[in-house]
Formats: C-alpha cells, sequence, structure tokens
C-alpha cells in the first residue's frame, strides 16, 4: 500500500521520527474535506469514484498548522536511526535483530530512560562490557 507524506502549513514534515506519511486513502479525505493541497502525485495512478478522478496523492500539504511536540520519544527505533544501525563499540553495521541496547553511563544515578544514556551495541559486545564509545 501506498504512503502520502503529510506536510504541515509551514511545508515541513509533522514527525521526522517516525516520518509523518499516512495511507493515501486518508489523504484522499482530507483532500475531499478541503483540509489538504495536494502537492505531488503518483505517476498514472488514479482514484475513480463515479462523480470524480483524483490523481493517487504522495505529498500533502495541510492547510492548517499542527503543532508537533519538539520532544523526541526513547525507543529502540529511534536509538538504532541515531546510531546509524551500527554497534558502537566496534562501529560495525548490524541488522537490527542483531543489536541492543544499553546504558553507556553504568554508574549514573538516572532512573528515567533518555537519548544521551543509551546507545546501541551488538549482542556479544555486552558481556565484555569494554565501551569505548566511537
Amino acid at each position: 500500500m501506498s504512503k502520502t507524506l503529510f506536510l504541515n502549513a509551514d511545508g515541513n514534515p509533522i514527525s521526522i521520527v517516525p516520518l509523518s506519511a499516512i495511507p493515501w486513502r486518508d489523504a484522499v479525505k482530507l483532500y475531499i474535506l478541503d483540509k489538504v493541497t495536494i502537492l505531488e502525485v503518483y505517476e498514472n495512478e488514479y482514484i475513480h469514484s463515479q462523480k470524480m478522478i483524483i490523481p493517487k496523492p504522495s505529498v500533502v500539504l495541510a492547510k492548517t498548522y499542527y503543532k508537533s511536540s519538539p520532544k523526541i520519544k526513547c525507543t529502540r527505533g529511534v536509538l538504532m536511526f541515531r546510531d546509524d544501525m551500527r554497534c558502537q563499540c566496534c562501529g560495525k553495521e548490524f541488522k537490527a535483530h542483531e543489536l541492543t541496547l544499553d546504558h553507556v553511563f553504568q554508574n549514573q544515578k538516572v532512573v528515567e530512560k533518555t537519548l544521551k544514556i543509551l546507545c546501541v551495541l551488538v549482542g556479544h559486545v555486552i558481556p565484555r562490557k569494554q565501551i569505548h564509545i566511537i
């Protein structure tokens, strides 16, 4: 199923991680309700109804500004995206199922998860714990 990039009224994506992509059907509904403007369409793909033919949207722009949260959620996917799917000890690239998360500062008394104290490591590095972050 094709996705449609949903841009805010100022032309920026509403969220970066995950990217603000919506199903094309939702984009068409918003277009019919006059809440978005279609900027780009998929070539040679159209949505047919009894009364109209609409090109399948690939990028839409909201007509009203949606306030986005500046705070990035601390999730496994965000950390792997930040660390470019690389082990922070050896610098090699791995697949997502081969990587795990670990705290950089073990003695820190911070209980909450934050992006600053977590890093991505490959599973066989964790028992050694010779962390020298690249």
